[in-house]
């Protein structure tokens, strides 16, 4: 089966919080996004949408009619806290071994969904690493009430990427 490798970058990042994928080409940019989803260890509950620079992607457009004349796409997922994520074609694989989406590769925790976008979760993060500031004990609440764990397990993700149906064709 023919498949992409994907960089997903979340953009704002530092340090860059990324994701090496390998994708079915015959996905479509609907199942892209659930397979974002998982590699970012997201709950899928907001709006999104893909574009190539200032016009939108429909998505039922398969990732081949995409990647074979665009190099990388943008994702945005929930349009208040405004997660934009790059995503970049690294490489085509001709004959791939598996036919549902894996995670290779990573770097950093995922931030979690609802914590006012990049900054917020940044923003964040320095408040539950100084227990004097006035906000830590709301913070440190929000954050363990919505059973965040903080860290992203490879394993697990790979585990619900297996369980996406199988592709032997385009959908």
């Amino acid at each position: 089966m023919k498949a992409y490798e994907l960089e997903i970058k979340l953009v704002g990042s530092k340090p860059l919080i990324w994701r090496k994928i390998i994708v079915p080409n015959t996905f479509t940019l609907t199942r892209l996004h659930k397979v974002i989803q998982i590699a970012m260890d997201w709950v899928d509950y907001h709006d999104y949408e893909f574009s190539a620079g200032k016009t939108n992607l429909v998505q039922s457009r398969h990732l081949e009619e995409i990647f074979s004349v665009r190099k990388s796409i943008e994702y945005v997922y929930d349009f208040g806290d405004y997660w934009e994520i790059k995503i970049t074609k690294t490489k085509e694989i001709g004959d791939c071994s598996h036919n549902y989406p894996i995670i290779t590769e990573y770097a950093e925790d995922s931030p979690p969904e609802d914590c006012g976008g990049i900054y917020g979760y940044y923003n964040m993060l320095k408040i539950l690493s100084n227990p004097k500031h006035k906000e830590y004990e709301n913070i440190k609440y929000w954050y363990e009430e919505i059973a965040y764990g903080g860290k992203f397990n490879l394993e697990i993700a790979n585990k619900r990427l297996a369980k996406m149906a199988p592709v032997t064709k385009k959908e």
